[in-house]
Formats: C-alpha cells, sequence, structure tokens
C-alpha cells in the first residue's frame, strides 16, 4: 500500500521509513537476553522474541542463538 501510495518512492526508503529493517544480531541477542531473564523453555522464548521482532529476524537464527545461551 505505501509505495502504491507514494509511487516516487525507491522500495529502499520505504523500508526505511516504515522500520521494516532487519535487526542487528546485536539488538536480536539483548532481546533474547531480556526474555532469558524469566523464561528458559526454548519454545518458550523463541515465541516470545518472535513476537517482539515482529518479523525483523529469521526464525532459525533465534532458535541458535538461544539454544547457545542456554548451554551457556
Amino acid at each position: 500500500k505505501y509505495l502504491a501510495k507514494n509511487p516516487s518512492k525507491r522500495i529502499e526508503s520505504a523500508i526505511k521509513e516504515l522500520n521494516l529493517e532487519p535487526l542487528s544480531k546485536e539488538e536480536l541477542e539483548k532481546i533474547i537476553d531480556e526474555v532469558l531473564e524469566r523464561e528458559r523453555n526454548v519454545g518458550k522464548v523463541v515465541g516470545i522474541v518472535m513476537s517482539k521482532v515482529r518479523g525483523k529476524a529469521d526464525p532459525r537464527e533465534v532458535v541458535e542463538i538461544v539454544k547457545k545461551k542456554l548451554k551457556s
């Protein structure tokens, strides 16, 4: 819809303006750490994190980071 209403905009600028850029690994790890403070079940942690990031992170990366952090 955004690009249809703003045909002069480029995709890159639309992504920035709509705040759709993927999270950095550091930002993602910070969110995961916050969730791990109160939950330790992998499935629940991943679900909570994915609801917080709203599509700005790859679920496989989230699972991988969560498993690494739970092992340490």
